[in-house]
């Protein structure tokens, strides 16, 4: 556990989705999607989460609260970017 997150999956296949991972904390679960880069050389990691994958994330995200019998306002969407060895969190990034 992490910040008294409880880490429910990751890697999380769902459909044709993949969810980098899942956590949960005060009734809460957060779907995380990862960028990583390894210097800021070809830009910032948030602008590969594109519209796309947005939706691929959220389909997967719903697919996975319904079969797991989670309340869909129960999700939140966030972006972790990790460019070097710095580490970026975006609540509610999507």
């Amino acid at each position: 556990m992490r910040e008294g997150f409880q880490i429910i999956g990751t890697n999380v296949r769902v459909g044709r989705g993949e969810i980098d991972f899942i956590a949960h904390r005060d009734g809460v679960f957060v779907v995380c999607e990862v960028k990583t880069r390894f210097s800021s050389d070809f830009g910032d990691p948030a602008e590969a989460l594109t519209e796309k994958k947005q939706r691929t994330v959220r389909t997967a995200a719903l697919t996975w609260a319904r079969a797991n019998g989670v309340e869909l306002w129960r999700l939140r969407f966030d972006l972790a970017c990790i460019t070097g060895r710095n580490l970026s969190v975006y609540p509610n990034a999507f």
